[in-house]
C-alpha cells in the first residue's frame, strides 16, 4: 500500500484532485473486477507494489480510501460481483501489508537492539517512534473499512435473496439483530477454511487496530469516535464461532507485536488515537477463549500518553515522528472527556472479570494507577470495585474490596502512591 511514513499529508484538495484524475482503464483493475480466474502463479516480483502475491493472487495497490470508494461505486451502480472481487483483492493486499510490516518491524527491532543494546522501553525516550498513518481509515470521510465490511458481510446474509442487487447495509441496521450470517461461499482467492464472513471480521479488526494520528477539529474527532462505535456495533451482530475466534486471536497477536503500525504496539505515538473502546470489545470476545491474550491486549490499550506531563524529545524534522513539546501543554483533543470515560469503562470491565484472581487484580490496579489521570474516574472505579465485591448473591470478595480501598485512598491521581502496589498487604 502507499500509506507509508514518507507519504505527504493529505487534504480535502488532495482528494478532489485525485477524484478528477480517477479512471477505470487500468488493465490490472479491469482483470480483477471482471474475472474470478485472474491469477499469475509464475509471478516472482515480490516487491512492495507487486501486482500478485506469492500465491499468484491479484493485489490492488491504491490509497486505501480511494480503492474502497471504487468498491462503493461498483455496489451503488449495480455491480455487486465486481465490487466483491475488488474488495477481496484489497483485503488480501492489507493482510499482506500487515505481514510485511510485522516482519519489517521485527527486523528493525533486532538490528536496533544489536547496535544500541536498548530495549523497547527506551525507544520512546529517544524519540524514534513514528506513526505510519497520518490519515486513519476509521473516521475517514469515505469510510473505507465500513465499505469493505459491508460489501463482504452482505454476501453472508442467509435471508438475502437478492444478493446480486446489494441493498445499502446501513438501511438494515434496525433489523440486523434478527439476521444470521454463515460462512459462504468459499472464494478462489481465500485461504482454505476462510469465507466472506471471516474476511469481513478480519478487515474490521485490522482497521480498528490501526495506529493513526488523532485528526484536528471537533467534527473530525467526533467522527473517529462515532465511526469506531458503529463498526464495533456491526461486529457485535456477528455470532462468534471457533473460526472467528481464531481470527480474533491472530489479529490480537499481530496488533501486540506490530510496533508503530498498530495502536496496540509496545511503543506508540503520543497523539495516536487511543484504543480503549476497541480493546474493551476485543477483551470481551477473547476472555472466554484466551484470558491471557485478552488481558494483555486490554492492559496495553490502557495507555493515554497525551495526558502525560512531559512528551519525550524527538526528531522534529519529520512530521510523522514524535515532536517535542513543553510540559503540561496538551494538543486540542475535543473528545478527551469521552476518551477518558472509555478508558474508565475498559478498566472497570477488567476489574469485573478479574474478581477472585489476586494476581490479575494487582496487575489491573497497577495499570489504573499508572494510566488514569482523572480523580473522578479513579473514584468511580473504587465505587465499581466495591459494588462488584459486595454482590448480594455471593460472599464479599476481600481482594476486590482491598482494590476499592486502595483506589479510594489514592490522594493524587498524577502521582500514584504505590505504582507497584501489592494489594495483599492492604488491611482494613
Amino acid at each position: 500500500m502507499t500509506d507509508s511514513s514518507n507519504r505527504p499529508h493529505r487534504t480535502v484538495f488532495t482528494r478532489a484532485i485525485e477524484a478528477c484524475e480517477l479512471h477505470w482503464q487500468d488493465s490490472h483493475l479491469q482483470h480483477i473486477i471482471s474475472s474470478d480466474l485472474y491469477t499469475n502463479y509464475c509471478y516472482h516480483e515480490h516487491t512492495e507494489n507487486s501486482l500478485f502475491d506469492s500465491r499468484g493472487w491479484p493485489l490492488w495497490h491504491e490509497h486505501v480510501p480511494t480503492a474502497c470508494a471504487r468498491v462503493d461505486a461498483l455496489r451503488s451502480h449495480g455491480y455487486p460481483q465486481e465490487a466483491l472481487r475488488l474488495a477481496i483483492a484489497i483485503v488480501n493486499t492489507l493482510r499482506r501489508q500487515q505481514q510485511k510490516q510485522l516482519e519489517m518491524f521485527q527486523a528493525q527491532k533486532k538490528a536496533f537492539k544489536q547496535r544500541f543494546a536498548f530495549g523497547m522501553s527506551e525507544l520512546l525516550q529517544i524519540g524514534v517512534t513514528s506513526i505510519t498513518n497520518l490519515e486513519g481509515w476509521v473516521g475517514h470521510p469515505l469510510d473505507p473499512i465500513g465499505t469493505l465490511f459491508s460489501s463482504l458481510i452482505e454476501a453472508c446474509r442467509v435471508d438475502d435473496e437478492s444478493f446480486h442487487g446489494f441493498s445499502d447495509f446501513t438501511e438494515n441496521m434496525g433489523q440486523c439483530k434478527s439476521l444470521e450470517y454463515q460462512h459462504l461461499p468459499a472464494h478462489k482467492f481465500l485461504e482454505e477454511g476462510e469465507s466472506y464472513l471471516t474476511l469481513a471480521v478480519e478487515v474490521a479488526l485490522i482497521g480498528l487496530g490501526q495506529q493513526r494520528i488523532m485528526p484536528d477539529g471537533l467534527y473530525a474527532q467526533e467522527k473517529v469516535c462515532r465511526n469506531e462505535e458503529q463498526l464495533i456495533s456491526k461486529l457485535q451482530e456477528v455470532e462468534l464461532d471457533d473460526t472467528l475466534v481464531k481470527i480474533f486471536r491472530k489479529q490480537a497477536v499481530f496488533l501486540l507485536e506490530a510496533g508503530p503500525y498498530s495502536g496496540l504496539g509496545e511503543v506508540i505515538h503520543r497523539e495516536s488515537v487511543p484504543m480503549h473502546t476497541f480493546a474493551k470489545y476485543l477483551f470481551t470476545c477473547l476472555l472466554p477463549h484466551d484470558a491471557e491474550l485478552a488481558y494483555k491486549s486490554a492492559l496495553r490499550a490502557m495507555r493515554l500518553l497525551v495526558l502525560e506531563s512531559m512528551a519525550p524529545l524527538g526528531d522534529t524534522s519529520h512530521p510523522h515522528h514524535i515532536v517535542s513539546v513543553v510540559p503540561n501543554r496538551y494538543p486540542r483533543w475535543f473528545t478527551l472527556s469521552h476518551i477518558e470515560s472509555q478508558q474508565c469503562e475498559l478498566a472497570s470491565t477488567m476489574l469485573t472479570a478479574a474478581k477472585g484472581d489476586v494476581q490479575r487484580l494487582e496487575t489491573v490496579l497497577e495499570s489504573i494507577q499508572k494510566n488514569i489521570h482523572s480523580s473522578s474516574h479513579i473514584f468511580k472505579l473504587a465505587q465499581d470495585a466495591f459494588k462488584i465485591a459486595t454482590l448480594m448473591d455471593s460472599l464479599p470478595d476481600i481482594t476486590l474490596l482491598k482494590v476499592s480501598l486502595e483506589l479510594g485512598l489514592q490522594p493524587d491521581n498524577q502521582q500514584p502512591p504505590c505504582p507497584n502496589a501489592d494489594i495483599s498487604q492492604v488491611n482494613f
